[in-house]
């Protein structure tokens, strides 16, 4: 089998402004917002793993983002204040604050009230209605400069403020009068910005500034009580666990500190430093912390290396530590079916490739597995297709015959006609030229045209929905089926080879059946214990193969709506999921075969072995790969075989590490296999540099 090993997409995960944990979830939620205004939602139940992204409408990065009584609210630079609908995966509310930039937001306890930190050096207050939020009053700091952070006693009665003129202000919120300001020392002559606040429960007042320093205050006085100068560099983020006897902090030198509070033999509180983490490369932007019961705490951090990191609160060291790559779990890729096309999503533009070509003929066809194969052509750049106004993609995809391109955003789905510009068949590849046919059509969350690339799906939470494509026209949707569901969103879709049959797997861990010449819906398998991650309908029988979160794999008889569990025969990879990731697709082979792949990790399910049950404990260990081009190269390979130590006659997976850092893997013919790699350590060349740290022992 011919393997193109693609590189030349150059995607470049966006880095993490702000975290927020919804507290009282199950399962647990973490809301982080990146910094191209993009909001994922990630659950822990699933090995943290990423259940929904939604898209921003242009690159408007949140400075703040917080959840309440199940509503997720942001705000940043632009002055806009965004309730975000989770169903439809894309702004809801948008409320202007009317005060320039927004820098922080908090909720105030035992009330229906936000609290707004803006850029002219107000805090705003909002009451919180159903469906917006109605002004009610402003505090002025009377000193200038902008407000940069704010929060609130536990019992709501006192607030904090604290801004670019190194004063930290507590107010008495039934009076509306300041009671106590705090001035901090300005050791170099200039402003101290107070980046981050937190207000404990007995009246101690928590800070971070831009020397560094974690300082504790008391409330009551506004005497300090410690000061702490663990940091190099600007504190921009604290974190308290519930009992609020732990303050965690972290900023720009990437290192994330515990401050743990314990009674002295006097009967007093005294703050320690407890230690330091530094696992993050750069700046760490976010904390979040959750409290569990019995089993101790969950800390979340997030910076700009684009990276979550999950630390446990009892056992607060790098060993109980780890980092989760910030690769999509959805392919931003579509390969072309029948043309060496590949078209890859951005976040306002999708660009057209033409794959690599090597000689081909004899030293392809008695080229040794694993050989590498000289590019005849290199990958061409051929189109670049834009979205209106510059807006968010929120999918898009490539027909089977390269023929049309779609992509969805806010404003709806637009299907575009592409051509090649040369009239030979030699220079076809070289140049391309894309004509719009259709901007009428609904929005969607996931889009797929039929195998003959005469329709195309539109799948959203509302439904399924198809639009007719022809050379002449691109028609306007007919309904297929309208879901009841309408409070989760769509996050998966696929179709039968016949083009008969279509599934959409929903949030809410369903999958729905449709039979498109009819029109109507077939079947609704069980819930499943988590998310569907990669389906597939299977050639041999009504019968489609689902992936969960979890690792389970099932495969389900639509026609006498049968389930057959498979998960124990993915034992292999699931015992180590947390390394690899979760699955990202699935394809079907042609002797009975599929291909599963994560974005560590490529492994060939043989269904016709699945019958035995009893699996020896295998360990997978990764394979040498051999150096390659940056851009791309045509090899000749075989990848599915693997070290026979690791995989034995008559097994029924198959593991290969041989590929890593995948995003997408897919045939693009019955001899041609593509996958698209992006290495992580091109991916962290784009960083800007960090902090400058002397090193022991460095030149």
């Amino acid at each position: 089998m011919e393997v193109h090993r693609v590189r030349f997409f150059q995607y470049n995960p966006s880095a993490i402004q702000c975290l927020a944990i919804e507290e009282g979830s199950s399962p647990l939620r973490l809301a982080l917002s990146r910094e191209n205004g993009n909001v994922e939602i990630w659950e822990q139940e699933q090995n943290w793993a990423q259940t929904l992204v939604l898209h921003a409408t242009k690159d408007e990065c949140a400075e703040a983002i917080l959840w309440h009584q199940g509503r997720l609210l942001s705000a940043g630079l632009s002055g806009v204040l965004v309730q975000w609908s989770l169903p439809r995966l894309c702004p809801d509310v948008e409320v202007n604050m009317s005060g320039g930039a927004v820098w922080d937001m908090a909720i105030r306890p035992n009330a229906e009230q936000l609290a707004v930190a803006c850029e002219d050096g107000c805090v705003r207050m909002f009451d919180i209605e159903p469906h917006t939020v109605i002004y009610k009053k402003s505090y002025s700091n009377q000193g200038g400069g902008r407000c940069l952070s704010v929060a609130f006693h536990p019992e709501g009665k006192h607030m904090l403020s604290g801004g670019s003129d190194s004063v930290v202000r507590i107010w008495n919120l039934t009076s509306g009068v300041t009671t106590h300001r705090i001035t901090l020392d300005q050791p170099r002559q200039r402003a101290v910005l107070v980046w981050t606040l937190a207000f404990l429960q007995d009246m101690t007042v928590v800070c971070g500034d831009s020397d560094g320093r974690v300082q504790f205050w008391d409330g009551h006085h506004g005497a300090m009580i410690q000061s702490f100068q663990v940091h190099k560099s600007d504190v921009l983020t604290l974190a308290v666990n519930k009992k609020q006897d732990t303050v965690f902090a972290s900023g720009v030198d990437c290192k994330v500190a515990k401050f743990h509070c314990i009674e002295t033999e006097a009967d007093c509180k005294k703050w320690i430093n407890a230690g330091t983490v530094r696992l993050h490369t750069h700046d760490v932007r976010s904390l979040a912390v959750h409290d569990a019961e019995g089993s101790g705490g969950v800390l979340v951090s997030g910076g700009l290396d684009t990276q979550l990191c999950v630390y446990g609160t009892n056992n607060f060291s790098s060993k109980h530590s780890r980092l989760i790559s910030p690769y999509p779990r959805t392919s931003p890729v579509s390969i072309c079916h029948r043309e060496p096309l590949v078209a890859c999503q951005f976040d306002s533009h999708v660009d057209m490739w033409s794959l690599g070509t090597t000689r081909g003929g004899t030293d392809l066809a008695e080229a040794a597995s694993g050989t590498v194969l000289p590019a005849v052509k290199q990958p061409n750049h051929l189109v670049r297709v834009r979205s209106k106004n510059r807006q968010h993609i929120t999918c898009s995809t490539v027909s089977p015959c390269g023929r049309w391109v779609a992509i969805s955003d806010r404003s709806g789905t637009r299907v575009f006609a592409v051509a090649p510009s040369g009239s030979s068949a030699d220079d076809s590849l070289d140049r391309m030229t894309v004509t719009p046919a259709a901007s009428n059509l609904d929005r969607a969350q996931r889009l797929l045209f039929t195998p003959d690339s005469g329709k195309l799906l539109l799948a959203s939470q509302d439904g399924l929905q198809v639009a007719s494509v022809s050379e002449e026209d691109v028609s306007n949707c007919s309904d297929v089926y309208e879901t009841e569901r309408s409070n989760h969103a769509c996050v998966g879709l696929t179709i039968s080879s016949s083009g008969q049959y279509a599934a959409m797997a929903f949030a809410d861990n369903r999958v729905d059946i449709f039979d498109l010449k009819k029109e109507k819906l077939k079947r609704s398998t069980p819930h499943f214990r988590s998310q569907c991650c990669a389906m597939i309908f299977l050639s041999s029988a009504p019968s489609m193969l689902i992936v969960t979160l979890s690792y389970e794999v099932f495969v389900y008889n639509f026609a006498d709506d049968s389930l057959k569990d498979l998960t124990v025969h993915m034992r292999e990879v699931t015992q180590a999921r947390r390394a690899l990731g979760p699955v990202m697709g699935v394809m079907e082979l042609e002797d009975k075969r599929v291909i599963l792949y994560s974005r560590a990790f490529m492994a060939t399910l043989d269904l016709t072995k699945t019958a035995k049950k009893q699996l020896p404990d295998l360990k997978v260990r990764p394979q040498k790969r051999k150096a390659s081009d940056n851009r791309a190269s045509a090899a000749a390979d075989e990848p599915m075989d693997t070290d026979e130590q690791i995989n034995g006659a008559g097994k029924s997976l198959t593991v290969s590490t041989h590929f890593s850092d995948i995003l997408a893997l897919d045939l693009s013919s019955q001899s041609r296999l593509v996958v698209v790699e992006r290495p992580w350590k091109e991916v962290t060349q784009q960083f800007p540099n960090a902090l400058n740290r002397v090193r022991y022992g460095a030149t």
